[in-house]
């Protein structure tokens, strides 16, 4: 079993999406050669409806300079994309890396 699971007491849903957020924050920041803790950012655009955040599980690791600094996600928007890439592809990134660490640890 993975560790976000083994390590959640699964009394619920809310637990084992709890764990997988902590899980992805402890991957750190998303942003290449940025090796900082990270918190967690939901993507907006395309995947929530209007101006909610996205699921839970939809989360994106960035450290607190890349997700609401000067060059952030929400500091400056387009420019952080245009060098970072779009919060989808942002997205694809953190499940790679899920995935990968999840792979290592077997």
């Amino acid at each position: 079993m993975v560790t976000f699971i083994r390590n959640a007491e699964i009394v619920g849903m809310d637990n084992v999406k709890s764990a997988y957020m902590d899980f992805v924050a402890g991957l750190g920041c998303i942003v290449d050669d940025c090796d900082s803790p990270a918190c967690l950012h939901h993507p907006r655009g395309g995947f929530a409806n209007g101006y909610r955040k996205s699921s839970d599980w939809l989360v994106i690791p960035l450290c607190p300079e890349h997700h609401q600094g000067g060059y952030s996600i929400h500091g400056s928007p387009e420019l952080f994309k245009k060098i970072e890439g779009s919060e989808a592809e942002l997205l694809a990134r953190t499940i790679e890396k899920v995935f990968r660490k999840l792979k290592n640890e077997k």
